[in-house]
């Protein structure tokens, strides 16, 4: 769910790309695979790399352990994990009920939230809902508070409500005036969740299955703790030591708001080409719609964040997309629409950089 730094250098690693040459070539796969190859441990954890373009169709390599106590490789049909890309599913239920006219983006959050959550929590009482869904509310974000992690350090197995979990930014200042400027919040999609909870009477695990994973076929993802699905996910791993160095240590139990709004879905490489593509190809929201998630605050040169989704101008097309991180998985989900190209990496870990694979993923289709 900490995903700022590392999607910033994604963004600003991508922008120093050469264009890549759009021939068919046989040897992409075999350069895909060199990439994962040269990089990850075929003993330790491992990336599934899901790669398409128009010339090539879909290509999906691996390398590494699912499961390395068990000596389980890593493979395609293997769950991650997303974290932070869930944001953007979560932005498409929002833009529906929109549509749908339960909702205007420009409401304020408090008519939705619980009295409770709008007294205690800085700038409740002034954010709207789009200012949650672009990171412009202000609101201070639970999970950099200490306190939260004394209790996931002690508790590794509590499972945690967005209720319960919002409750440990109450009390902090509010890092700027709502709609003034742009802060990466996960505290903003734990208000969503409740919104969508208030709007609709379900839960976010509903909703996410009534308009997104069954209509779209995606058989493989779910909201954790609220739904499992026979064989679960794969072991994830990840670490520090004391002085900072990633170790390689089994953390799957560790909850750290696992099946949360702002970062609880379980996904595989090939259920996130489904979705990225249905909805940036204009086949889950209306058009206005759409435009309205893609209609950006710049934070930089190349680099912006609309509602629920970052875009990134590069030499070779402007993608759109979201990276995820949460308890010892790494994810990256990016598609330029216009050159119909589609990058996907998930990781069992943090041993590795998907940043860096992603980079040179695309290198390698020169």
């Amino acid at each position: 769910m900490r995903v700022k730094l590392l999607l910033l250098s994604l963004l600003l690693a991508l922008t120093a790309l050469p264009v890549f040459a759009q021939d068919p070539t046989t040897s992409t796969q075999a350069a895909l695979q060199q990439v994962l190859d040269d990089q990850i441990d075929p003993n330790g954890p491992g990336v599934v790399l899901l790669v398409e373009t128009p010339d090539d169709g879909v290509i999906v390599v691996s390398q590494g352990m699912a499961d390395i106590e068990k000596a389980v490789p890593i493979q395609r049909s293997d769950r991650f994990r997303i974290g932070s890309i869930t944001k953007t599913f979560v932005a498409t239920i929002l833009l529906q009920l929109q549509e749908e006219g339960e909702l205007s983006l420009d409401d304020p959050a408090a008519d939705y939230l619980p009295d409770e959550v709008v007294e205690s929590l800085t700038n409740a009482d002034a954010a709207t809902v789009r200012q949650l869904l672009n990171h412009t509310s202000g609101i201070p974000d639970y999970s950099i508070v200490d306190e939260f992690w004394e209790v996931v350090a002690t508790d590794p197995t509590h499972q945690w409500t967005a209720a319960e979990a919002i409750t440990y930014a109450y009390g902090w200042d509010a890092s700027f005036k709502a709609g003034t400027d742009f802060e990466y919040c996960n505290s903003n999609y734990l208000l969503l969740e409740l919104i969508i909870n208030d709007i609709t009477g379900e839960s976010l695990a509903q909703q996410l299955r009534r308009r997104i994973f069954d209509p779209l076929g995606m058989s493989n993802t779910y909201l954790e703790i609220s739904e499992t699905l026979p064989g679960g996910i794969t072991q994830a791993y990840g670490s520090e030591d004391e002085d900072g160095n990633s170790t390689i240590e089994n953390v799957t139990e560790v909850n750290e708001g696992n099946g949360l709004g702002d970062g609880g879905i379980i996904s595989t490489v090939d259920d996130l080409a489904i979705f990225i593509h249905a909805l940036l190809d204009g086949n889950i929201l209306e058009d206005d719609s759409l435009a309205e998630m893609l209609d950006d605050t710049v934070l930089g040169d190349d680099y912006a964040y609309g509602l629920g989704i970052y875009s990134t101008e590069t030499p070779f097309g402007g993608f759109w997309g979201h990276s995820g991180a949460t308890a010892g998985f790494l994810g990256e989900m990016w598609y330029d629409p216009e050159a119909d190209i589609t990058v996907i990496a998930l990781s069992n870990s943090y041993q590795y950089d998907t940043l860096e694979i992603v980079y040179n993923a695309i290198a390698a289709l020169e």
